[in-house]
């Protein structure tokens, strides 16, 4: 382990250590070396891992194109823009495209394409290694190539936040985990290099004085042709030696006490951190129920806030000036979606007990009403319906009918009936969603017997959602036993 003394601008920044393993392979040592996102991104298999989860992602989520606020039929109409890379392009293409020029780049941007003659729109995504960004003029400018130069009206423009630039592109998550991937990239290189060479460490060999050059040449290549492979390694040679013989010194480290488990475990784990990425999305998690509490976090707190972010820049560079607007549907994803059942519970819980206003309730819960309807008219309605129209009908000697009263004797089975269904939409919602049938936690209930929860859930295993479906509607008709 060395020290060195880093500087930048010949300005003193910092004193670090580096192994002389890492020293080696920074300086150009191996079979290469990994100096930018684009060589992180094609060598380093995490860096790559992280860049697709996030692409594949945003590529799932559905989306709507409206036009002056009406929705748009895609297979009739389809898109007002023709969207191009090098190649002809979908939507979800250009999302990938962009979202890997974000990630790797810090920026990107789509060139507007428009041909007067053919009446023809589009937009052609270039790739951020040859593009430029200059400030001249009071204006940015693109330079594409060294060749093109396009002013901010000709594109549409991507960018992450710099705090050192404010024209050019930002600082993507792949350039602040650059360093963790170049350890992966040496880590990776010294453990080849070390089983290339027969898996022997550096060795000093001790030779007796008076030894001939002869033999001394003669030891030294047969050491350097054993540490070249296995299949030397059972191999023996007879030499001359003094009293003393021959001492081996081993001047490396054995690779068991150079901490790479713990070196691996610290650059994924700020990879991870660059790119918002739950860890056990790296890598196979062990827990199922971790592993799916954290990608619902990243769906919520990444890949939603990314998403809205490429819809704004679409729409308010390119889509809105020409009337039409696409919209990322998140809450059409299960991903998203709430239990409906658990929140029709606590609206109804806060309305009855007075304590919350229904307006106030929805809102919190966050219930979705129709096109035309604010919140505040549940209000109104809540006390149209509790309060004046009880007391009209009071007032004017009308006879309220009441709903059909369940009898005594249906009470229990109906009972039965409603916990059936309840676990029968948990399980469902868990096979739409790719989940086993059965939870983490066993169902629970005070209506339906234990042995017959125990007998349903094995029944479940493995079962489909059409499978469900049969042993629920088998299960109403064990009401009453044992």
């Amino acid at each position: 382990m060395k020290t060195n003394t880093l500087y930048e601008n010949e300005n003193f920044k910092a004193v670090v250590s580096i192994p002389g393993w890492a020293r080696y392979f920074e300086n150009g040592g191996g079979s290469g070396q990994v100096k930018s996102t684009a060589e992180a991104y094609t060598y380093v298999p995490l860096i790559n891992r992280a860049v697709q989860a996030r692409v594949k992602a945003l590529q799932t989520v559905p989306y709507h194109l409206k036009r002056n606020g009406v929705e748009v039929d895609m297979e009739t109409q389809g898109w007002p823009v023709k969207f191009n890379s090098f190649y002809p392009e979908t939507f979800k293409g250009m999302l990938a495209l962009t979202e890997s020029a974000l990630l790797l780049n810090g920026g990107c941007i789509w060139k507007k394409l428009n041909n007067m003659a053919t009446k023809t729109r589009g937009v052609q995504w270039i790739n951020p290694n040859i593009t430029e960004v200059n400030f001249a003029g009071n204006a940015a400018e693109f330079i594409i190539d060294g060749k093109e130069t396009l002013g901010i009206e000709d594109i549409v423009y991507f960018r992450r936040f710099n705090p050192l630039d404010d024209v050019g592109f930002g600082v993507g998550a792949a350039e602040a985990a650059l360093s963790s991937a170049k350890l992966l990239f040496y880590l990776n290189e010294f453990s080849g290099a070390f089983f290339e060479h027969g898996a022997m460490p550096a060795v000093l060999l001790g030779i007796p004085q008076g030894t001939s050059n002869d033999e001394r040449d003669r030891l030294e290549n047969w050491f350097k042709r054993a540490a070249t492979g296995f299949r030397n390694a059972w191999k023996a040679i007879g030499i001359k030696t003094g009293p003393d013989g021959i001492v081996p010194t081993v001047l490396t480290q054995d690779m068991a006490k150079m901490a790479m488990p713990e070196l691996y475990a610290q650059a994924k784990q700020q990879i991870a951190q660059a790119f918002e990425i739950p860890q056990t999305m790296l890598e196979d998690a062990a827990n199922y129920a971790t592993a799916g509490e954290h990608r619902q976090q990243f769906w919520q707190d990444t890949i939603r806030p990314e998403g809205e972010y490429l819809q704004e820049v679409i729409n308010d560079q390119l889509l809105r000036p020409m009337g039409y607007e696409v919209i990322l549907d998140f809450d059409q994803m299960d991903q998203f979606q709430v239990d409906e059942e658990e929140r029709a519970t606590a609206f109804f819980n806060y309305v009855n007990s007075r304590a919350v206003p229904p307006a106030v309730a929805a809102e919190m819960l966050g219930i979705e009403l129709p096109e035309g309807v604010e919140y505040a008219m549940l209000d109104d309605w809540y006390r149209e319906q509790t309060i004046e129209r009880p007391l009209a009908l009071q007032q004017s000697n009308v006879e309220v009918v009441e709903e059909h009263e369940v009898l005594p004797e249906e009470k229990p089975r109906k009972a039965f009936e409603d916990e059936v269904q309840v676990w029968r939409r948990r399980v469902l919602k868990r096979l739409k969603a790719g989940k086993p049938a059965n939870g983490e936690r066993d169902f629970y209930s005070d209506i339906i017997p234990e042995v017959l929860i125990e007998t349903v859930q094995a029944q479940l295993e493995q079962a489909d959602e059409a499978k469900a479906n049969l042993i629920f509607d088998n299960l109403i008709g064990w009401e009453g036993y044992p």
